[in-house]
């Protein structure tokens, strides 16, 4: 009887000294005390090694005291064990990455983030992405411009394509307004395609930057090569926007960046009012050009969908789209909104609009890993606030539910 009650009391002592670990953890963390939560969150994970929800606070502690190599490593130990519980892990992973200049690493940590009970925090992420893809794609341009003379023609990708912007002809100010919503609505449609990889317009907007070609972004026969072997894209896409008899018109050209040939080449024209047919047409003629084979689900996806019929919504998107390179992003929110609001059933414009940097919460000033902790944070206070739930200044650090001596206190 007196082993039984011996080992009863050693049970009960382990126990009050796994939750007395966590408690002071969990109070360490709110007074910001981040070496003593440290402390007490690894004294708790030795004896229950398999709680994970310590463990991610442990790896939010090392992220808060500046130590991102040591939180991304145990943030990844709480995605292996629970890739689907663990989803607060992709966030603070995804800032540990951010602290650390990695940011394809960051990007591909908050993509996975899929916690539909956390809207308000989603929507900040989004807005985080567009951002980070930005800063991606400036830093793989400066990237490939510093390493040009090692790069030769046989490394472009086969079967990949780069549409750029149109050079605009003519007097016509709404063909300025449309030239990047033309490219992004053709990317996104040529996107569709399996057979095919497509450069996303981001990238290629970031290495004209660095190419200094000008705020319009347009390349043309001569300039286009070069572009092609720095983005690795075999087939080139570039043209002309032209205002003939009060149209709009669209002159293409196709050419590879191995053969230094011209592919194939096609001239359209609709009236303004119409734009929406002149941008499948534009896309129909490069897949027929370029010999490229659709199925008919992807035809009909690819061709048979409009983005949307308003001209004055395609010229809002442009301009848009045109600030966002610029850098204003509280610009190209509104731009994006306009957009919207003149056509609600424009999803990219929609999108545009959710993901815009210009509606960060917690401002664009500082350094990105600062800015995206300080809007996260913000962003789970005011999901807590909405769902009247969780503890702390951090809310329901977590996000999984209370098990064991794992649980939230």
């Amino acid at each position: 009887m007196k082993r039984v009650l011996l080992v009863l009391l050693l049970v009960i002592s382990t126990f009050a000294l796994g939750c007395n670990a966590l408690m002071k953890g969990n109070m360490a963390l709110r007074s910001e005390n981040y070496a003593e939560a440290i402390t007490a969150f690894k004294e708790q994970l030795a004896s229950y090694p398999g709680d994970w929800q310590t463990r991610e606070k442990l790896g939010y502690a090392y992220l808060k005291s500046g130590d991102a190599q040591s939180a991304v490593a145990e943030l990844n130990k709480v995605i292996a064990e629970q890739p689907t519980e663990g989803q607060m892990s992709y966030l603070y992973l995804g800032l540990a990455q951010l602290k650390l200049d990695n940011q394809t690493e960051a990007l591909k940590a908050w993509r996975s983030f899929s916690d539909s009970k956390k809207p308000l925090v989603k929507a900040e992420v989004d807005r985080l992405i567009t951002l980070v893809e930005i800063q991606e794609s400036k830093k793989l341009a400066k990237q490939a411009l510093a390493q040009e003379a090692q790069l030769s023609r046989s490394m472009t990708k086969p079967n990949s394509y780069a549409v750029f912007n149109f050079n605009v002809q003519g007097t016509d100010d709404s063909l300025r307004a449309i030239q990047k919503a033309l490219t992004a609505m053709t990317i996104t449609d040529l996107s569709q395609i399996k057979s095919i990889s497509v450069i996303e317009r981001t990238r290629l907007q970031a290495l004209i930057d660095e190419m200094k070609l000008g705020q319009t972004g347009a390349v043309d026969e001569r300039t286009a090569p070069k572009a092609g072997r720095l983005l690795g894209a075999e087939n080139l896409v570039v043209g002309n926007l032209n205002d003939p008899a009060g149209k709009v018109g669209v002159a293409s050209t196709t050419a590879s960046t191995t053969r230094s040939a011209v592919v194939g080449s096609f001239s359209l024209a609709q009236d303004k009012d119409k734009f929406y047919e002149l941008q499948k047409q534009l896309v129909s003629g490069l897949i027929k050009v370029n010999n490229i084979k659709l199925d008919g689900d992807t035809e009909k996806s690819v061709l048979g969908q409009y983005h949307t019929r308003s001209f004055a919504a395609v010229g809002y998107f442009g301009q848009g789209l045109d600030a966002q390179d610029r850098g204003d992003y509280a610009a190209s929110l509104n731009y994006f909104t306009l957009a919207a609001k003149e056509d609600p059933n424009f999803g990219m414009a929609k999108s545009a609009r959710d993901r815009s940097p210009g509606g960060l919460a917690g401002g664009l000033s500082g350094e990105t890993s600062a800015v995206a902790l300080k809007t996260i944070e913000t962003a789970v206070s005011a999901q807590t606030a909405s769902d009247n739930s969780g503890v702390g200044k951090f809310g329901n650090v977590g996000g999984g539910k209370a098990g064991g001596s794992g649980g939230h206190h």
